[in-house]
């Protein structure tokens, strides 16, 4: 065995869940936050955002998997359509964002990959990846 992947196995990992909104964080505490179909779904993704920025060290990683806006222009006009009744069933998800110009406004920098991952194409265009934080 290496030594770089015995220390990757050495590490402790301490997971956490945590309520961006009541602002408890440590600030630039974490190395890493995951966050999965949570920017489509919150209120305020800037906010979300800033606190998650605010609590992951420099040089720390967001790791994302998000419902996004599609390229395609009849899928977009099908996304806006849906949307509202879609918001509803299920739990406030909105299919319009713009996930990649969402993360580099609150100060990331994000490298992702995007495609559609299942059939009604309406319903399946998505961002995954991660973003470091400067």
């Amino acid at each position: 065995m290496n030594s770089s992947t015995s220390s990757w196995y050495d590490r402790k990992v301490l997971p956490r869940l945590l309520d961006f909104a009541c602002g408890l964080s440590p600030i630039a505490g974490f190395d890493c936050v995951v966050c999965t179909y949570t920017l489509c779904s919150v209120r305020d993704p800037s906010a979300a955002l800033a606190e998650m920025r605010r609590v992951i060290r420099p040089g720390g990683r967001l790791l994302f998997a998000e419902h996004g806006l599609a390229p395609d222009a009849s899928v977009r006009k099908w996304r806006r359509r849906l949307e509202p009744w879609w918001s509803r069933m299920a739990g406030g998800c909105r299919l319009t964002r713009d996930v990649p110009a969402l993360l580099k406004s609150a100060g990331f920098t994000p490298t992702y990959q995007m495609g559609y991952v299942a059939r009604p194409k309406s319903l399946a265009y998505n961002f995954w990846g991660d973003a470091t934080c400067p």
